[in-house]
């Protein structure tokens, strides 16, 4: 969506995102905003007919779906709002006096994609076999993300594993020829089903099947860096989170997919945790597809270094550059 042409995005539940002569629109059943269009990716609030409580939903709107709109200045029109819990809390008042409203703090609220309420985890060092690190929260099952995706015109999701219901994909995945280039675990369910319950018991790990309209279609691996193998090759922080990944579907890959799951998986890790500053990725180093991937949403290849078992390239990403540049 850019300024130079009429665009107009139609969403599920009625609303709508629109660009039409230099402004945005979002029309939802109980009225609407719009937006003027100026440069460097500012907007300037110029018209709103909506009740106080839908206005941060119509927002949220309009920054998931106009990437390049980076904040909106709510100070020309008289909003009662920006002195309630419907925008204040995320509002900055910068030095000119004007209410501004950022994308990247619209972007890390949680209620909006994760699908189940956790309080979160207190912070408690202990020591284990692991090292000394945080205690960590137990795995999560069910549907734990969602957002939908307009240029797919699909909703992405993201389930915590559940070891009956997907071991079945697991194995047929692992098996896949062009995983196992990559993974190099193909083997029986009886093999996977033992793998997966060991990694299910392994509280450093959350593992996620990504689903696109609910068809399963990858597997990744979550996990805190600090108890991983990888801690002792980079200064590791208490929060980090690194990913394994793998799509399993070949009707599911391509660039166009990767830019649909990769950003939403990193959102969500963003999301799960507000201490999370850093996620790290250690693929193989002669895996340039996925290396290229990964530097195209915001992770620097910060060296090469040698597992045991492989070469690696060691690759991360920071939570400010990742809500800034590339999501």
């Amino acid at each position: 969506m850019t300024g130079n042409q009429n665009v107009h995005h139609t969403l599920p539940g009625g609303q709508c995102v629109s660009f039409e002569a230099g402004h945005y629109h979002v029309t939802q059943p109980s009225g609407g905003v719009s937006v003027h269009e100026k440069q460097h990716g500012q907007g300037v609030l110029v018209h709103c007919e909506l009740p106080e409580s839908e206005l941060l939903n119509a927002f949220t709107l309009l920054f998931e779906q106009v990437p390049q709109l980076r904040s909106i200045d709510l100070s020309k029109v008289d909003l009662r709002s920006l002195s309630s819990d419907h925008l204040a809390h995320i509002l900055y008042r910068n030095e000119l006096g004007q209410n501004i409203l950022w994308r990247e703090a619209i972007m890390q609220r949680p209620h909006r994609w994760l699908r189940q309420d956790r309080p979160l985890f207190p912070h408690k060092p202990v020591l284990t076999k692991a090292g000394y690190h945080p205690m960590r929260p137990s795995p999560q099952q069910g549907e734990l993300y969602r957002r939908y995706l307009p240029e797919l015109q699909q909703h992405i999701s993201l389930l915590g594993l559940n070891l009956d219901e997907h071991l079945a994909l697991f194995n047929k995945w692992q098996n896949n020829d062009r995983v196992a280039a990559f993974w190099d675990q193909k083997g029986s369910l009886s093999e996977h089903r033992a793998y997966l319950a060991e990694q299910v018991a392994n509280h450093k790990n959350q593992l996620l099947i990504a689903c696109l309209d609910d068809e399963p279609f990858a597997y990744i691996e979550a996990y805190w860096a600090k108890e991983d193998r990888i801690a002792p090759y980079y200064a590791v922080s208490d929060y980090d989170r690194g990913i394994h990944m793998l799509v399993g579907e070949e009707h599911h890959r391509g660039a166009h997919k990767v830019a649909a799951w990769l950003p939403s998986v990193c959102h969500y890790l963003y999301l799960v945790d507000p201490r999370t500053d850093k996620i790290v990725s250690e693929p193989r180093a002669d895996n340039q597809k996925m290396i290229h991937y990964l530097q195209a949403y915001g992770f620097a290849k910060l060296k090469e270094f040698d597992f045991p078992h492989k070469r690696s390239a060691l690759m991360c990403q920071l939570r400010e550059n990742f809500f800034v540049d590339c999501f």
